[in-house]
C-alpha cells in the first residue's frame, strides 16, 4: 500500500515510485487506469473504462476484466488516493502523492500569472523548473496494443504537453532576450525550435540573439538552416521578414539590441563606406604569405587589362585561401581609389533569385556618390534595375516597375539594365571590381 512519498512519473519513462523504490503492476492496464484518472482529475464511469480498455470483450467480460485490474491497482495504491463505487472510479489527490506531469502543468500556469512590471526572475525560476521536469514525451514508449481509444487519448495529451513545453521555452527565450542574457536565450530558443522546426519566428529570434551576442556567422548560418528546412519540408522559401533580417545582418545594419549603445563600431582598416553602412569588414591581422606568384599575376592583369574588362577566376579546394587572396587584392585596389562591389553566395540559398546582386547593390545603394552615378543612367535602366532593389526607385523618385514578365525580350531588358548599373558603379580610374565569392553556391538566376 502506498503511504508516503508516492511519485508518478509520466514525462519520459513511465513508473510509480514509493520511498525511492519503483512499484510494479502485473498488468499495463492498471497503470493506464491510474494515468487516466490522475491526468483527467475527474471520476470515470466503470463502463467507460471497460469499453476503453477492453473493446473486444462483451460488457460482461469487460466488467470482469475491469474488476481484476482494479484489484491490481488497489494493491499498489493507497486507499486514500482511490475512490471506487458501483458506478464511478476516482483518483483522490493528497499531499503525499506527486506527479511530474501535474507539477509541470501547475508551474506553466503559474508563470502566466506574473503581473506586468514585476521582476522576471520569478518567472524564469518557475519556467526553468517546469522544463527541467520534462524528461521526454508523455508516456514515452507506453502503449496498449488492444486499446486504440486509450492510444488516441494518449496522443492528444502528449500533443497538449508539447504545446505547453513549447510555450514555456518561448517565454524563457523572450525573457532572457529582454534581459540581454543572449546565451540563455539561444539555449531556450534552440530547444523551442526542436519542437517546431518550421516556425520561422523562432529562427528569426535565434538570428537576432546570435547577432546581438556577436556571433554574426552563427546568425547567418541559422538563416541557411531555416531556408533548407522550409525547402525540404514544405518546398517554400522563407517569408519576406526573415529574408530581410538576414540581409540586414549580412550587411551589418540589423537593429541593435536596446541595451547596446551601438551595433557598429569603427575598426582599423575599415573604409568610410563600410562604417556608414555597417558592412562586413576586411581586416587582416597577419600578412598573406606563400601567394606571391598569384598576387603578382592578379596585379599585372589589373594594371594592364582591367580597363577593357577582364574576368578572373580563382579555383581551388575549400580552405586553401582563395577568399583571403581575393580580399587582399581588393584591399589594394580600394586603396588606389577603385570602386568595389562585393557579394557572396551561400549553400541553401539557391531558391533566392538574384541574391548575389541584391546583396551587392543593397550594401551601397544609400551612398550619396552612388546615387549621383545612378542618376546619370537612362531612366529605363534604373526602372528595370529597381526590380531587385525597390528602395532605388524611392531614392531616385522613379515609378515602381510593372509586374514581372517572362518573355525573352523582358528578360533581356532586365539583364541589360543590371549590366548598365554595374558598369556605372564600377566606372572610373582605376577600374572598379565586382567580387563574387563562393560562386559554387550561386542561385541559377544569378
Amino acid at each position: 500500500m502506498l503511504a508516503l512519498n508516492a511519485k508518478l512519473y509520466l514525462l519520459g519513462s513511465v513508473y510509480l515510485e514509493q520511498a525511492g523504490k519503483r512499484v510494479g503492476f502485473d498488468t499495463r492496464k492498471a497503470m493506464a487506469m491510474l494515468v487516466y484518472l490522475v491526468i483527467t482529475g475527474s471520476p470515470v464511469q466503470r463502463d467507460t473504462f471497460a469499453a476503453m480498455l477492453w473493446p473486444e470483450n462483451d460488457q460482461t467480460g469487460a466488467r470482469a476484466a475491469l474488476r481484476r485490474t482494479l484489484s491490481v491497482l488497489k494493491s499498489g495504491l493507497s486507499a486514500a488516493n482511490l475512490s471506487i463505487t458501483r458506478e464511478l472510479i476516482s483518483f483522490v489527490p493528497s499531499d503525499v502523492f506527486w506527479c511530474d506531469a501535474l507539477e509541470f502543468r501547475k508551474l506553466v500556469e503559474e508563470s502566466k500569472k506574473t503581473v506586468e512590471g514585476e521582476s522576471n526572475q520569478g518567472n524564469i525560476e518557475t519556467l526553468e523548473k517546469a522544463v527541467s521536469l520534462y524528461k521526454g514525451d508523455f508516456l514515452a514508449g507506453f502503449t496498449l496494443r488492444d486499446s486504440p481509444a486509450f492510444d488516441d487519448w494518449q496522443y492528444m495529451i502528449n500533443e497538449e504537453y508539447k504545446q505547453m513545453l513549447s510555450g514555456a521555452y518561448e517565454q524563457l527565450a523572450l525573457v532572457y532576450c529582454r534581459d540581454g542574457s543572449f546565451s540563455e536565450a539561444i539555449r531556450c530558443a534552440r530547444s523551442w525550435l526542436t519542437l517546431d522546426p518550421l516556425r520561422e519566428e523562432t529562427h528569426r529570434l535565434l538570428m537576432r540573439c546570435y547577432n546581438w551576442a556577436g556571433q554574426r556567422n552563427a546568425a547567418l548560418k541559422q538563416y541557411r538552416e531555416c531556408v533548407q528546412i522550409l525547402d525540404t519540408e514544405l518546398g517554400v522559401p522563407p517569408v519576406e521578414e526573415t529574408t530581410l533580417l538576414y540581409s540586414q545582418i549580412l550587411e551589418g545594419r540589423a537593429p541593435p539590441y536596446a541595451g547596446q549603445k551601438s551595433a557598429i563600431t569603427e575598426i582599423p582598416g575599415q573604409t568610410a563606406q563600410e562604417r556608414s553602412h555597417g558592412m562586413p569588414t576586411r581586416t587582416f591581422q597577419l600578412p598573406l604569405v606563400g601567394r606571391s606568384l598569384e598576387t603578382g599575376t592578379m596585379l599585372r592583369i589589373y594594371q594592364n587589362k582591367a580597363s577593357k574588362g577582364y574576368l578572373l577566376i580563382l579555383q581551388g579546394e575549400p580552405g586553401v585561401g582563395k577568399t583571403r587572396l581575393a580580399e587582399d587584392f581588393i584591399t589594394f585596389a580600394e586603396r588606389q581609389g577603385a570602386s568595389i562591389l562585393t557579394s557572396r553566395a551561400y549553400p541553401g540559398e539557391k531558391n533566392l533569385a538574384y541574391s548575389l546582386f541584391i546583396d551587392a547593390f543593397q550594401s551601397i545603394v544609400l551612398d550619396d556618390e552612388v546615387q549621383s552615378r545612378l542618376e546619370k543612367l537612362h531612366p529605363e535602366f534604373l526602372h528595370e534595375a529597381s526590380r531587385l532593389i525597390p528602395q532605388m526607385a524611392n531614392l531616385l523618385e522613379l515609378p515602381l516597375p510593372d509586374p514581372w514578365s517572362e518573355t525573352p525580350l523582358a528578360q533581356a531588358r532586365f539583364f541589360e539594365a543590371i549590366r548598365q548599373v554595374i558598369f556605372s558603379l564600377l566606372a572610373g580610374s582605376p577600374p572598379g571590381i565586382l567580387f563574387l565569392d563562393d560562386l559554387t553556391w550561386a542561385d541559377p538566376a544569378s
